[in-house]
C-alpha cells in the first residue's frame, strides 16, 4: 500500500515537473517574438544635444521621429531586454529604395565623453558593418544582455528625401530572430 502511494506522489510529481517546464519554454518562445521593448531615445538636454526634437530635464520616448532631409544626425535606440537574452547580432536601417531612404553610416557611443569607442566605424572595426541595403549590423558574438539592462546604441544616419519610413532594428540570437519597427518623417 506504501508503494501505492509513493508511486502517485512521484507520478504527481512528475506529471507537474513536465507541465511546469512546457509552460516555461512556452512562455519563453512567446517572449523571443519581441525580445526587447524598443524605442527611440531623446536625451535630456543636459546630457546629448539633439537638433530634431524639444528637450528638457527628462528622457522621452517617442517610436516616430521628424528628421531633416540631407542632413546627418546622431538617432539613439533604446531597447530593454523582457528577459536574459543572449545577442548574434543587432541590425538597423529604413526600408526603401537605397536611393532615397536613410542611410546608418556609423556606430555612436553619445554617452562616451572620450576615447576610441565613441564612434565605431564599419571601416576600423571588423564586427560593424553595412550591407548592400544600406542595412547596419553589429556582431555581438554571444553576448549575454541580463533582463532589464538596458542598452543604447546610437546610429549616426544621412537623411536623403523627404518621406516617411520604416526604421527596421532585427536582433539575432541563438534561439531565433525578431524585428521591430519604428518609424522615420523626413521632412
Amino acid at each position: 500500500m506504501i508503494g501505492v502511494i509513493l508511486t502517485a506522489i512521484l507520478l504527481a510529481i512528475t506529471v507537474i515537473g513536465i507541465v511546469y517546464r512546457w509552460y516555461k519554454r512556452r512562455e519563453r518562445a512567446k517572449l523571443l517574438k519581441q525580445p526587447f521593448e524598443v524605442h527611440f531615445l531623446i536625451p535630456k538636454q543636459t546630457e546629448f544635444k539633439v537638433d530634431y526634437h524639444p528637450q528638457d530635464n527628462e528622457y522621452h520616448y517617442p517610436d516616430e521621429l521628424s528628421l531633416p532631409s540631407n542632413s546627418e544626425t546622431v538617432v539613439v535606440v533604446w531597447m530593454k531586454p523582457r528577459l536574459n537574452i543572449v545577442l548574434s547580432e543587432l541590425q538597423f536601417g529604413c526600408t526603401g529604395d537605397n536611393e532615397s531612404k536613410p542611410e546608418p553610416l556609423y556606430y555612436f557611443n553619445w554617452w562616451v565623453k572620450e576615447g576610441p569607442r565613441k564612434e565605431i566605424h564599419p571601416e576600423t572595426d571588423e564586427n560593424h558593418y553595412r550591407d548592400t541595403a544600406n542595412i547596419y549590423h553589429m556582431m555581438y558574438h554571444g553576448r549575454a544582455i541580463p533582463e532589464g539592462e538596458v542598452h543604447l546604441p546610437g546610429l549616426r544616419i544621412r537623411t536623403k528625401e523627404k518621406g516617411k519610413y520604416d526604421f527596421w532594428i532585427g536582433v539575432i540570437m541563438p534561439e531565433g530572430r525578431s524585428d521591430k519597427t519604428l518609424k522615420i518623417n523626413v521632412v
